[in-house]
């Protein structure tokens, strides 16, 4: 064996496990854990994430450290014991590489679900006073979230391109008018941290917003799965769609994703895509409000929405 033959055989090692290292999958956790969140009191601190099959992830919050391990699929959850209002906190997140991931400002208080349709979407930009009320949207403990739009087929178990943020005048404009003056009034009744999580399509039914499994006990969708199915040949990468168009979709990108959070409720705008069916609506919604509480596995999750003025003639 000559010289060259060995060389070739060392580069090819290298290259290997060079490969090999960058194919690995760094630890992360859930999108919607970030810097500047707001977690929920009173209820257990549920963390969860992605990670290499089998790897040890250990978190630090509180003055508490736990551990686990990746599972088959890569998914890791963590655990940490409820905690009353307050913060800020410091969260560390490492793998078996040593890389720690830090998320600071954290605190705990009351964690809100904001969803619906184009009214809970208006911006405060776009509402009454704009600019009196941005100027004086200076709420350091009130924390916001915007969802980002998917509606896939099936449920995701991750948001991405999401970001919690102070409320701010420079972080409210395009905000939810309706989710900051609840959390804004909230916020000065109860004094403890508001966490707002907006997720809301302009336009959208109540069809989009309730699982597979849900829509398909109300006796008009029975057999949606088999129209899903033709609806999944006929979609094309790139083809925008309207979720009303793929019902369960908005469920799935924008509601699948959070069900593992401990949230304080929900608050809800939405009906007129649905004004043309008054009497079925009477029954989609209460099923999309128990499709919400089963997920989230909590069955008196307070869930308070908008009636809404009859504008039309049916």
């Amino acid at each position: 064996m000559n010289r060259h033959t060995n060389f070739r055989r060392v580069v090819i090692l290298i290259l290997f496990w060079a490969c090999a290292l960058a194919s690995r999958a760094e630890v992360k956790p859930a999108g919607i854990f970030s810097s500047d969140m707001v977690l929920q009191r009173g209820r257990d601190i549920v963390i969860w994430g992605w990670a290499d099959k089998g790897e040890r992830v250990a978190i630090t919050f509180n003055n508490l450290t736990e551990k686990t391990k990746a599972d088959a699929s890569g998914k890791w959850k963590l655990v940490f014991p409820r905690m009353e209002a307050g913060g800020p906190y410091e969260m560390r997140i490492q793998g078996r590489d040593k890389k720690i991931i830090s998320l600071t400002n954290i605190l705990i208080g009351d964690l809100w679900i904001c969803s619906g349709q184009s009214n809970m979407g208006l911006s405060v930009k776009n509402a009454n006073d704009a600019e009196k009320e941005i100027a004086a949207a200076d709420y350091p403990q009130i924390r916001l979230m915007d969802i980002p739009r998917n509606m896939p087929t099936e449920p995701v178990d991750d948001i991405k391109l999401a970001q919690w943020k102070p409320c701010s005048p420079q972080s409210v404009p395009d905000f939810s008018a309706v989710a900051y003056y609840f959390g804004r009034n909230l916020f000065k009744e109860l004094n403890i941290p508001i966490g707002l999580i907006h997720t809301s399509w302009g336009g959208s039914n109540v069809e989009a917003w309730t699982s597979l499994d849900y829509l398909t006990k109300v006796e008009k969708y029975k057999t949606y799965p088999e129209e899903l199915a033709e609806i999944r040949k006929k979609m094309e990468p790139g083809v925008d769609i309207h979720p009303n168009k793929v019902h369960t979709s908005l469920f799935n990108g924008m509601i699948h994703p959070l069900i593992q959070l401990p949230v304080k409720g929900v608050i809800w705008y939405q009906g007129e895509s649905n004004a043309w069916e008054g009497m079925l609506y009477r029954t989609l919604f209460p099923n999309m409000i128990q499709c919400w509480r089963d997920n989230w596995r909590q069955p008196d999750l307070p869930f308070v929405f908008v009636q809404l003025p009859g504008y039309t003639d049916e």
